[in-house]
């Protein structure tokens, strides 16, 4: 089925406007839709994007020179469609191999450059589509692409047109493609190959503020940041086409926990009452009044909730937010730290003023509120008086991991005790959000960055901004935004665009990797290529050779046994597919149960 706005041809009236009409193709089985000549995968109008293939441009050499070559032109102009620059990456394939992406008219660009021996095996083009992840190893190079391009051309050139390497590697290739783990398949045309990107898209070329009830009922109006237009998103508990008179509808589940409520609501109301708040303590619910919000008992409980602090008193605690207050800065906002009442805190504030910022910062008040465990930091308060709120969490004064682990002061990490501790800690966090918490919640973005050490090194998972609260059935998608860190990122969630609890045990594995190796997740060897740490630390446990990637301080034989168990854990934790994987849970009993067996030999000793 075609969603609206979108329609197909031969189906009058059924798109917006004849730029959002597709064409089907039945010379192949089954038909494939397509938009001009591009072939559309998949259309989501819950993210306003595309999924379509283009051709990869390549070169093949033989004895003579070029024996034959395609660059690729992709020009958008007449179409809605934007090259998402959050999702595609630009790559090139090949050891004597110079690619060129140009765009702007060819007034601007961009590239990279591959060199490797003739012991890197890189095939021609029936060959290199049956490789899986053909830039995982040496031979390849990849760069991040401007946003909102409509326009591109990629070229490729060689120094010395293969000379030295012309059995090893008789092509060259260049393209873009979604996510950093290029899978390369057969064009629909013979001898081509082709790559799967991503496109954002937008309706119209008026703004949300130009035009009123723009968007189908229960739908929000966000404008493109990129192009003209604007496009439309179900609320939060609804589902539908928020493009269409229909709407988005509430879902069963979200009609059942309205029941639920009210269901509660009558039968507990008399537990909010004075007499009964200590026996029931309060875990509260809030909602947003104009300029600031109000707090009241959740259904059977009694007492006081997240404070509401007001704008002066951070911009006292923060000298106003001085830089020199400024803790760190990430996708989401800024930290700075202060002090309100003794009490040191730590203030989250949005680097952007619009309304996809606000609604992300609510998310993350909402994702954090429904958590209450040690090893995962705390709200304590919120300021609405501002446009853009700001979040006031615990400060936790010993910095990140990736701060101890890259930074002056790995000494703290010497101690095998307090890393296997640390990493026990922070799986103890994920298992709890992923079982415990309800409704369950996936951090989204689990990295060394985002793990806080307290003034005991103690774990604190933070930044819940990406996160996610799990419907029924355990998984989210498809999604693709592909939101989270490059190195960590989970290769099937952006693969696939389903999200699941095991993307979150996909970054905990790389953590784990990035602790025992003192490696970034992605980083320069020698050549300087750019490799990354999973296949790296995967291949040295494959070949026995371990011992070379690991970075641990001073251990004994039993330690650096359990230093190699933690190792294949972090190994299965990274398994493709997904299904390999083991749960937070078993990842966490097995470092609960290391720890304890620590403990164990330390008294025997």
């Amino acid at each position: 089925m075609v969603p609206y706005p979108f329609g197909l041809e031969d189906s009058d009236g059924c798109s917006k406007n004849s730029s959002y009409m597709l064409t089907r193709n039945h010379n192949f089985t089954p038909p494939i839709l397509f938009f001009g000549n591009i072939p559309i995968l998949t259309i989501s109008v819950e993210n306003a994007t595309a999924i379509v293939h283009v051709y990869t441009a390549y070169t093949c050499y033989d004895e003579s020179g070029v024996e034959s070559e395609f660059n690729q032109f992709l020009n958008l102009a007449d179409w809605p469609f934007t090259i998402s620059s959050a999702l595609n990456t630009f790559m090139a394939i090949g050891c004597d191999t110079l690619a060129l992406l140009s765009y702007e008219d060819n007034q601007l660009g961009t590239g990279c450059f591959s060199t490797c021996d003739n012991s890197t095996l890189i095939g021609d083009r029936t060959q290199i589509t049956q490789v899986v992840e053909p830039c995982s190893d040496f031979g390849c190079c990849q760069t991040k692409i401007p946003e909102g391009l409509k326009y591109l051309e990629i070229h490729l050139s060689s120094m010395s047109n293969h000379s030295d390497i012309l059995v090893s590697n008789p092509c060259d290739y260049a393209f873009l493609t979604a996510g950093p783990n290029a899978n390369l398949v057969n064009g629909l045309n013979n001898n081509t190959v082709s790559s799967e990107i991503v496109l954002d898209w937008t309706v119209g070329d008026t703004t949300c503020e130009e035009v009123t009830s723009i968007c189908g009922p229960n739908a929000n109006c966000i404008n493109s940041k990129y192009s003209s237009g604007y496009r439309c998103s179900c609320m939060q508990g609804y589902t539908g086409n928020p493009f269409t008179s229909e709407g988005c509808q509430g879902s069963i589940h979200t009609i059942y926990l309205i029941f639920l409520c009210i269901f509660q609501l009558l039968t507990l109301l008399m537990a909010c009452l004075p007499e009964n708040r200590n026996e029931y303590p309060c875990k509260g619910k809030c909602e947003n009044t104009p300029g600031n919000y109000t707090c009241h008992c959740s259904f059977g409980y009694g007492g006081d909730v997240s404070k509401s602090i007001k704008k002066t008193q951070l911009e006292k605690a923060t000298d106003n937010f001085d830089a020199r207050k400024l803790l760190g800065e990430g996708g989401n906002g800024c930290v700075y730290k202060g002090v309100v009442d003794k009490t040191e805190i730590a203030v989250k504030k949005s680097k952007v003023k619009d309304q996809d910022k606000i609604e992300q910062f609510l998310h993350e008040v909402d994702i954090v509120s429904k958590i209450n465990h040690k090893n995962v930091v705390k709200l304590l308060g919120v300021c609405l008086e501002t446009k853009v709120p700001l979040l006031v969490y615990e400060f936790v004064s010993n910095g990140t991991l990736f701060h101890h682990i890259h930074g002056n002061s790995q000494r703290i990490l010497h101690s095998w005790s307090r890393c296997l501790r640390i990493a026990a800690e922070t799986a103890r966090a994920l298992e709890y959000m992923h079982s415990s918490a309800y409704p369950p919640i996936i951090h989204r973005d689990v990295k060394t960055a985002n793990i806080l050490l307290d003034a005991t090194y103690t774990a604190k998972v933070a930044d819940f901004g990406a996160s996610k609260l799990i419907p029924m059935g355990q998984t989210i998608g498809p999604d693709t935004k592909g939101q989270g860190t490059m190195g960590y990122l989970d290769p099937e969630y952006l693969q696939t665009g389903e999200l699941t609890v095991k993307s979150d045990v996909y970054g905990f594995g790389v953590v784990l990797m990035e602790l025992l190796s003192k490696q970034k997740p992605v980083f320069k060897v020698e050549s300087g290529k750019m490799v990354g740490i999973v296949k790296v630390f995967t291949s040295a446990l494959e070949d026995n050779q371990l011992d070379r990637v690991l970075k641990i301080g001073v251990a004994n034989e039993d330690e650096m046994e359990q230093v190699h168990e933690v190792a294949e854990l972090a190994v299965k934790c990274v398994a493709m597919p997904s299904t390999h994987r083991p749960t937070m849970t078993e990842v966490a009993d097995i470092l609960d149960g290391l720890t304890k067996e620590y403990r164990n030999l330390q008294i025997k000793e």
